[in-house]
């Protein structure tokens, strides 16, 4: 335990287990949303390499800000954060076309994926 930390309680532990497991079961599935992407005509398969790794980017940096936020905020708060900001990411409608705002809604969404993955 760090100086001035306090115990974890059970329900922290309970809680980022949920949301872990959550995540992983999240991140899993996330590959099969690429395929509807390209039907629509939201991205071309071309840039789908591009939009794996802007996801992955947000997952990476969203895993070790989790982390780190562990130590300040409570694991309850991060976890409904967290779940939020991948719920923004995943149901903003993206137009046709749109590469850019579709790369932007699959950072948020990888973001809050990794923050869960993180906790």
């Amino acid at each position: 335990m760090l100086p001035g930390q306090s115990e974890i309680t059970p329900l922290q532990v309970a809680t980022a287990i949920a949301g872990g497991t959550i995540a992983l079961i999240v991140l899993g599935i996330q590959p099969v949303l690429y395929g509807a992407y390209v039907l629509e005509g939201s991205i071309s398969p071309q840039r789908l390499g591009l939009l794996s790794a802007v996801e992955i980017a947000g997952i990476a940096a969203g895993s070790a800000i989790g982390v780190q936020l562990l130590a300040r905020w409570r694991t309850q708060i991060l976890v409904l954060d967290a779940t939020a900001l991948l719920i923004a990411g995943n149901l903003i409608p993206v137009a046709e076309g749109a590469t850019g705002l579709l790369m932007l809604c699959r950072l948020t969404a990888g973001i809050g994926g990794g923050l869960l993955v993180g906790i």
